[in-house]
């Protein structure tokens, strides 16, 4: 499929084209971000987050303090220990 054929989603996607690093959401259905799809399409779409019910792995770069084991002391501790 050609770019010039292939309405303007939004900024971003010009963006994504000129070589930056934009965020989009992968939700499907309803909520589903038009650009996700097409930067997939395309092999310009990198996962970061966790594994996920819809099929995506999950990344090294997910967050690990997010749920039942987000407890702010811990991710403070654990900050203080890396960085």
């Amino acid at each position: 499929m050609s770019d010039a054929l292939f309405p303007l989603i939004d900024d971003r996607q010009q963006r994504l084209l000129a070589g930056e690093a934009v965020v989009v959401s992968v939700r499907q259905g309803k909520r589903a971000d038009p650009l996700a799809a097409w930067a997939r399409e395309r092999g310009l779409l990198i996962y970061i987050g966790r594994a996920t019910r819809g099929g995506w792995p999950q990344s090294d770069w997910h967050n690990p303090f997010i749920g039942a084991d987000a407890i702010r002391y811990a991710v403070y501790l654990w900050y203080r220990r890396v960085s």
